[in-house]
């Protein structure tokens, strides 16, 4: 990472000291400014009490305070502007400059900020090698009103909305829009490519969100933006640009269409179909469940977990799974006759069975009609593998 992307760092970090789920999970903040053992609160949380702390290196020590003096400006811009989120008019007219100058000392004191970390960090001699593992934050999947994720975008942004005079359309159904993702995810994302609009001095943005075939689907264009956003950038790693990483987790299709020869760019986000296929878990430990559904937390299955075998062609019949894990080793009950059952059944006979199990039986569950043989204790790799080969998870 170079000087200049790391001032871009710095200021999105001042941008979003408040946003906790902005800062948690930006790969790069993350990255450079780990909180210590010790700490207790979430990465966000830190992050922000480390800018403060930051910031506060910045006041002149042996100057007493003054609104005018040169010597206190820049602590004085970075403390309203960030800090207490004043907007820039108001700053400007407490320091009797014009919006200009106000840019201009903005601009020096976030510099100035961005050296001592530079240095305090010695990323002049620090080449990064290994990616951050944006994959320690865990996804939760959860059905998400895409109208409410929305608004709460702009309402975040609205200061700076406002302060640019900027005008946001926001065109949706009737009915809600539901998508299945990761609340928290999602929302740095929107955040995320609205800040690059923002950034590149737009005049408009619009939204809009819709069912195309089953799929929902946001658009975010300007007709005033000539170029194509940096956040899209196939070609960067994820250590420069975690946008692709997250929308390949959650299952997003992002594709930005723009015209070099106009001032419109459109960018368009397909969600994952809102008709899961459902995996059903039959097992009679509490754990071995939530084990498999953390295993498969990044996939876009609907997880169902059974623990009574009793059950498990009534529920195999009323939820036609695409597919079963099937514990064998379970109390007062024989799993192979679970698995027999299943398989005579004509509604359930077509469904594919992974049989889960401690007692290295492969061959006996594959002469039986099973599709897979997994041995107890499951890893996630192999789990996930296994039914990558089946052809389930596309």
């Amino acid at each position: 990472m170079d000087y200049s992307e790391f001032e871009t760092l710095i200021k999105f970090a001042l941008s979003n000291l408040y946003d906790f789920a902005a800062l948690e999970t930006h790969p790069q903040l993350t990255g450079f400014f780990p909180p210590p053992q010790d700490f207790t609160g979430n990465k966000g949380d830190y992050l922000r009490k480390y800018f403060l702390q930051q910031i506060e290196t910045l006041k002149p020590g042996e100057i007493p305070y003054d609104i005018n003096a040169s010597e206190w400006r820049g602590y004085i811009i970075l403390t309203k502007r960030y800090l207490n989120s004043q907007p820039a008019l108001d700053v400007a007219n407490q320091l009797a400059i014009s919006e200009r100058q106000l840019r201009r000392y903005t601009r020096k004191a976030i510099n100035t900020l961005s050296l001592i970390l530079w240095e305090k960090l010695s990323l002049s001699n620090f080449e990064v090698n290994e990616p951050t593992n944006p994959q320690e934050f865990s996804i939760n999947r959860e059905e998400i009103n895409l109208h409410e994720i929305i608004t709460g975008v702009i309402g975040l942004l609205s200061s700076r909305i406002n302060e640019e005079q900027i005008e946001v359309h926001f065109q949706k159904q009737n009915n809600a829009v539901i998508v299945k993702s990761d609340r928290i995810i999602l929302r740095q994302i929107l955040i995320g490519l609205v800040n690059d609009l923002l950034q590149a001095h737009v005049n408009d943005i619009h939204f809009a969100c819709e069912i195309i075939n089953d799929q929902p689907n946001l658009q975010i264009s300007s007709n005033s933006f000539n170029g194509k956003l940096g956040l899209l950038d196939s070609q960067q790693t994820v250590q420069e640009n975690s946008i692709h990483y997250w929308v390949e987790q959650l299952g997003i299709h992002i594709k930005e269409d723009f015209d070099p020869a106009s001032t419109h760019t459109n960018i368009s986000l397909n969600f994952p179909t809102t008709l899961q296929k459902t995996i059903l878990i039959v097992d009679d430990q509490e754990p071995a469940l939530r084990m498999f559904t953390r295993y498969l937390s990044r996939t876009n299955f609907k997880i169902i977990g059974l623990r009574k075998p009793t059950k498990v062609l009534e529920k195999a019949n009323e939820l036609q799974p695409v597919l079963i894990l099937l514990d064998i080793m379970m109390p007062k009950v024989d799993g192979w006759e679970l698995f027999q059952s299943l398989k005579l059944d004509e509604n359930t006979k077509h469904i594919p069975v992974i049989i889960c199990s401690a007692w290295g039986e492969p061959e006996l569950a594959k002469s039986l009609g099973a599709t897979a043989f997994l041995r107890k204790p499951v890893t996630q790799r192999d789990l996930l593998s296994t039914i990558q080969s089946l052809g389930i998870i596309e």
